[in-house]
């Protein structure tokens, strides 16, 4: 089941809605950051593992970006399009971090 999606009044920040639910005892779930949900030690892990596959096969990947700021990895649109890419990305996908790229058909 999905969640449901809340908006806030016009006008009121999520700052100030997070106030005010708090002063009635209610706390949101904490959403980590982008640096965060990179950052872990499992994460770098396998985004290095990704990376270091994508290497045997002939891909130059450089080292993954974990700052939460720009993309994971640099590749330039025509490498990503190449045949040469999508196998083996298609080899190396099982290791990436499956809650930040789903194994889905795609």
């Amino acid at each position: 089941m999905q969640e449901p999606k809340l908006r806030l009044p016009p006008g009121v920040s999520r700052a100030e809605a997070e106030a005010d639910l708090r002063k009635c005892g209610i706390e949101l779930p904490h959403r980590p950051t982008p640096q965060q949900l990179l950052q872990g030690p499992q994460v770098v892990a396998r985004l290095d593992a990704f990376a270091k596959c994508m290497r045997r096969h002939g891909m130059r990947l450089p080292k993954p970006n974990t700052s939460g700021n720009g993309p994971i990895f640099n590749v330039p649109a025509a490498l990503i399009e190449s045949a040469a890419f999508q196998l083996a990305e298609t080899v190396c996908r099982p290791l990436l971090p499956p809650k930040l790229f789903p194994q889905g058909p795609g």
